[in-house]
């Protein structure tokens, strides 16, 4: 897989789960991968996008965690991608509530 088709999957994952959250880092890693953290709001995801178009997501929350390697086409990985960004979105709704009301 070629670095540019990394990065392609890396953006589309991004686009469709993380809608606008910004990662706090980007790291490109030796064997082509690019790995993805936000580390916010009491929320910590790591997504990497590795060759063969593999997803690598590690999530933990104050509600719950996983960690777990597939296709971005795979159910499991789909469902949970979507609760780990869920979560950070809930969070950051959530924290901008809190300081509406003071």
């Amino acid at each position: 897989m070629s670095d540019q088709v990394v990065v392609e999957l890396a953006a589309v994952t991004c686009e469709q789960y993380a809608r606008g959250i910004l990662p706090d880092a980007i790291i490109p890693g030796s064997d082509g991968s690019l790995a993805l953290v936000w580390d916010q709001l009491g929320a910590y995801i790591y997504l990497d996008v590795g060759p063969k178009a593999s997803l690598h997501l590690y999530y933990k929350s104050p509600f719950n965690k996983w960690a777990g390697v597939g296709s971005p086409s795979n159910p499991t990985m789909k469902q949970n991608l979507g609760i780990a960004f869920g979560t950070l979105r809930l969070k950051a709704r959530s924290d901008r509530h809190c300081r509406d009301d003071r």
